[in-house]
């Protein structure tokens, strides 16, 4: 899992419109290899060393709309959530409640999932989080098995949501000729990998 925008409300004065949940599910431990192997490849096109981090917002358009389309090549699928903080009541707590809410979404087709998320907490924090969101996700049955923090230059498939996550903000928060470019090329995602795109908003 990976975000892309900011949980701040003061629009117009540094805070993002939107903020973007992106969930890249693997069924399997191929699955994950397999996908892994695909960003080295990506990393390897780009002439990058395997250190090398992929960030959407660092990239050029063409690498951009190059990765998305290469996607549709992994056994993948996403689960995307889209919050318009504008029509949103101001909370301090808007990260945590829509990494529940994307969870959440996630409660009708994945059990006993190993989930990592991008980001370095104090272990104390990070095992408060992971207990609030284990409880409201598991209400009814046990969709997350297990919870881990880690920084996104470490794990290729954080780098991966990474992307998935900034092409859906960029589209909607820019609306211009580069958000179409990039809205025809996560069409192809959508396409192949069974993805389900939600929206939360007032």
């Amino acid at each position: 899992m990976d975000d892309s925008g900011d949980p701040g409300f003061k629009f117009g004065k540094g805070s993002s419109n939107f903020l973007v949940i992106a969930c890249c599910v693997f069924e399997s431990a191929h699955a994950v290899d397999v996908a892994s192997q695909h960003v080295a490849g990506v990393k390897r096109q780009l002439n990058a060393n395997h250190d090398f981090e992929l960030k959407f917002h660092k990239s050029r358009i063409q690498t951009k709309i190059s990765i998305l389309q290469s996607l549709s090549q992994i056994e993948f699928f996403v689960r995307v959530l889209i919050v318009d903080k504008r029509g949103l009541p101001r909370t301090k707590n808007l990260h945590n409640v829509t990494l529940i809410s994307a969870l959440d979404k996630l409660g009708g087709v994945v059990t006993n999932a190993k989930v990592t998320i991008d980001g370095v907490l104090p272990k104390k924090h990070a095992q408060i989080l992971s207990t609030n969101i284990r409880k409201e996700v598991n209400r009814t049955r046990k969709v997350i098995d297990s919870i881990r923090f880690r920084d996104s230059k470490d794990d290729s498939l954080i780098q991966l949501a990474d992307f998935i996550a900034g092409a859906y903000r960029s589209i909607h928060e820019q609306k211009d000729q580069t958000s179409i470019a990039l809205a025809k090329s996560i069409r192809v995602v959508e396409s192949r990998t069974n993805s389900e795109i939600y929206f939360l908003s007032v």
